[in-house]
C-alpha cells in the first residue's frame, strides 16, 4: 500500500463546541485510536453502552455559562449520569461532530491469491485498516 497516496477526507468543519441548553455546551475532540481502545465499536452494530463511553472519552469540557469544566473534574459516574440525562435532540449535536472527524482514504490494487485477478479496494477510517 502507497501509504504517500493516502488523502485526508473532511466534508465540512463543524464547531467543537456543541450547544446542548441555552445554558450548557459541551467541547469535544474527535474520537483516536486512544479513545476508542478498548470498546467494541464498528459500524455495523454498536451498543448504546459502548457508544456513550466513546462520547465520554470524547469530552474536553462541559461549559455552564461562563464556567468551563473539564472533564478531570468529574468522576466517570457524574459523566456517566450526565450522558445519561441527554436527550436525542442533544445526543445528535454531538453525533454530527463526530460524524464530521476527517478519515483517511488509501486506494489499493493488488493480485487475488485464490484467483489470480487484479482487485481494487479503498481503505477508509481507522476500522478498515485493522480489520
Amino acid at each position: 500500500i502507497d501509504l504517500e497516496a493516502a488523502k485526508i477526507k473532511q466534508d465540512e468543519k463543524v464547531s467543537n463546541i456543541v450547544k446542548l441548553t441555552d445554558d450548557i455546551s459541551i467541547e469535544l475532540q474527535f474520537a483516536n485510536y486512544e479513545s476508542m481502545k478498548g470498546l467494541n465499536i464498528t459500524a455495523e452494530e454498536t451498543s448504546t453502552k459502548e457508544t456513550f463511553k466513546l462520547i465520554e472519552r470524547c469530552i474536553i469540557a462541559i461549559i455552564q455559562g461562563e464556567q468551563v469544566f473539564t472533564k478531570d473534574d468529574f468522576t466517570e459516574k457524574e459523566l456517566e449520569k450526565f450522558m445519561d440525562s441527554m436527550s436525542l435532540e442533544m445526543l445528535e449535536g454531538v453525533q454530527d461532530y463526530l460524524a464530521s472527524a476527517p478519515t483517511l482514504s488509501v486506494s489499493a490494487e493488488f493480485k487475488c491469491k485464490t484467483c489470480d485477478n487484479e482487485q481494487k479496494t479503498t481503505l477508509e477510517g481507522i476500522g478498515n485498516f485493522f480489520d
